[in-house]
């Protein structure tokens, strides 16, 4: 007799590779998609950073906000149409409050960092947030 059809075990076998496979691929995967965010947003605050040191170099200071932290947003009036064509107000992990550009300057020194994660702040490489220090201090 000609048998055509696959037995229980054959199939299970098939099934088991299949789900061992995509349990290695999916971290694979998720993974470079972090590091695709993480160096979009690495681009962007480069971006802000050439904005701003252009425009040190026209007015001799760099914007202040008296040292506040605030959405990168506010930053448009200072920087749009003469120190930058467009600007990105959202980092790449979402268009929220919680994942804004955020910016702090006292006209001699200013912080411009990535709220990803939820992050309130610039608290350095190694808790992960993305941040581009400038100023006088460099």
């Amino acid at each position: 007799m000609n048998n055509l059809a696959f037995t229980l075990v054959e199939l299970i076998v098939v099934v088991l590779v299949v789900a061992t496979l995509v349990a290695v691929a999916v971290p694979v995967f998720r993974d470079r998609s972090e590091d695709a965010r993480k160096a979009a947003a690495r681009v962007d605050l480069k971006a802000l950073e050439s904005a701003m040191e252009m425009y040190r170099t026209d007015w001799h200071a760099y914007p202040s906000n008296g040292g506040a932290d605030q959405p990168v947003a506010t930053l448009r009036g200072f920087l749009l149409g003469t120190h930058m064509t467009r600007m990105n107000v959202y980092d790449p992990w979402g268009k929220t409050a919680t994942n804004e550009y955020h910016w702090k300057s006292d006209g001699d020194t200013y912080v411009i960092w990535s709220g990803a994660g939820g992050s309130r702040g610039p608290d350095g490489p190694d808790t992960g947030d993305l941040y581009v220090p400038g100023g006088l201090g460099e």
